[in-house]
């Protein structure tokens, strides 16, 4: 019982930031919060951490739009967080290299140089990058 009762703070990533339960694709992947896992194509899945599932869900619920290191800092971590940008850009080279080495292109998924991230898969911007 009390197994369940933790259950809805599963998601949680810090005391005041909740991930989406939805399943939801990011760059021919399929993302499931509620396994913490990816599925790649051909069936294969792999589990994902808490800080880039975070990162994924945040810029897949922010499409077309160019994310600041700031926001998704806050977004992740919390907005008191004392995280640096550069730590940001580890879990983002984590997550890019996962994804590369299962053979999906990340063309999608870039990084506006000196602003921070964005994922455009319907193609809605194409400055800054």
């Amino acid at each position: 019982m009390l197994r369940r009762a933790d259950y809805k703070e599963d998601l949680n990533l810090t005391g005041n930031v909740k991930v989406n339960t939805e399943p939801f694709s990011f760059c021919g992947a399929k993302i499931t919060p509620v396994r913490l896992e990816i599925a790649f194509p051909g069936g294969e899945t792999t589990p994902i951490g808490r800080k880039e599932l975070g990162i994924l869900s945040y810029l897949n619920e922010h499409q077309g739009e160019v994310i600041t290191r700031k926001a998704l800092i806050h977004s992740v971590w919390g907005q008191h967080a004392d995280v640096k940008s550069r730590s940001l850009d580890q879990y983002v080279v984590k997550v890019r290299e996962l994804f590369k080495k299962k053979g999906l292109d990340l063309a999608d998924f870039r990084t506006v140089h000196g602003i921070g991230y964005i994922f455009d898969p319907k193609k809605v911007s194409t400055k800054g990058t």
